[in-house]
Order: C-alpha cells, then structure tokens, then sequence
C-alpha cells in the first residue's frame, strides 16, 4: 500500500514538474523570441533612420540654398553629413565635384565650401542642375512595425512618434512647394509672380528649418537605440 502511494506520488510530482518547467520553457523562449524580434526591429529602423537623416540632410541642403542663407555657419553644421549625402543618390554630382569625392575628408573647409557653393547655391529647386525633388518622406519599415512599437522604452515611442508627426507637416509644406511651383507656369501677372516667389522662399526656409530640427532628433534617437 506504502509502496502504490509512493509511487502515485511520484508519478504525480513527475507529471507536475514537467509541467512547470513547460510553462518555464514556454516563457523562456517568449522572451527570447521577443528578445530576437526587438533587436531585428532596432536594426530595421535605425537602417531607416539613417537613410532619412541623409535624405533630410540634401532637403535641407537645396531648401538652404533656394534662400541664400547657404553660409559659414550652416557649412559647419552641415559638413558632418557632406560625404554621406554627397555619396547618396540624392544627387547627380556635378563632374568636378564627384572627381574629388575619394579624398573630400582632405580638403580644406574653405575650397568645401566654395564647392558646395558653386554646385548647389547658383541653382535653386526651380533651375537645379541636379536631380534633387523635393518628394513626400515616407518611414514604410516603421509603420509596418508600428504595432511593435511597445517593445521600447517609452522615450523612444515618444521620439518616433515626434518624428511621425514631423514628417507629416514637412510633407505638408512640400505639397505647398509643389502647388505654388505649379502656379508659375499659369502665366501669372508680375505682381502674383512676386507673392509666389515670396510664399515659395518663406516654404523653403521653414522646410529648412523643419529638417534640421529633425536631423537632429534622428540623431538622438539612433544614439538611443543603440
């Protein structure tokens, strides 16, 4: 009788824990999983964080130069993305400067930026020599990844969120640049000429203003992820 109660026991004791170390196992591997889904989502969109920021760089870049505030200063801000951008195909590079691409990072600040000048600052987005539109900014990997969203700390939803809604008023003002584009081939009178030119330079200075901001916060946020 002793000998059928312990084996019951046992037998019970067995069938129980291998039932926990299911649930332990199953739990394990959840984490792992999510663990693994994590990190292929972080190299997703810092891939496509990158990819923005240099696009946003060469917007800010023509939308800077459409103005005439193309200047030392912005130079010193921007030189940290020349090569990137210049290395992208935002641009066709005129032949001059594409020839000194492979030893850029020896040049002097002085002749980079009368190279820059000389290439982008004579043209404006209406009269480019290069093949830079402005064009809608899209994010597709995060926002098929949205839902998984919630896996990262709340300050980088916060950061990606920001980020969305930036994009949405920058694409805003593109659509603008677009629509008062298209009006001057309506054959508008001197006088309207000139208020399109004005709404026009006012767009571009606030898209400029708008994608160095954001540069900068895809900055942040590629440091945050990594």
């Amino acid at each position: 009788m002793e000998y059928n109660l312990l084996s019951y026991l046992l037998g019970l004791g067995t069938l129980l824990l291998g039932w926990i170390l299911g649930i332990i196992a199953n739990v394990i591997n959840e984490k792992l999983k999510r663990k693994s889904t994590k990190n292929d989502i972080k190299i997703g969109i810092e891939t496509e964080l990158n990819e923005l920021q240099i696009h946003l760089s060469a917007v800010c870049l023509l939308s800077v130069c459409a103005v005439g505030n193309f200047n030392k200063d912005f130079f010193n801000w921007f030189k940290q993305y020349l090569i990137k951008v210049l290395d992208s195909a935002e641009f066709i590079i005129p032949q001059n400067l594409k020839d000194l691409l492979p030893k850029i990072s020896e040049l002097g600040d002085d002749i980079l930026f009368q190279l820059i000048t000389d290439a982008f600052v004579k043209n404006t987005p209406e009269k480019a020599s290069t093949s830079f539109t402005y064009q809608n900014i899209s994010t597709p990997y995060f926002d098929l990844k949205i839902s998984d969203i919630s896996l990262f700390s709340t300050n980088l939803q916060k950061a990606m969120f920001t980020l969305k809604r930036d994009i949405n008023f920058l694409n805003s003002d593109i659509n603008q640049v677009w629509f008062y584009h298209s009006k001057t081939f309506d054959g508008p009178t001197q006088d309207n000429l000139v208020i399109l030119k004005a709404n026009l330079n006012s767009l571009y200075a606030r898209i400029s203003r708008r994608s160095k901001i954001m540069i900068g916060r895809i900055e942040e946020t590629i440091k945050d992820l990594s």
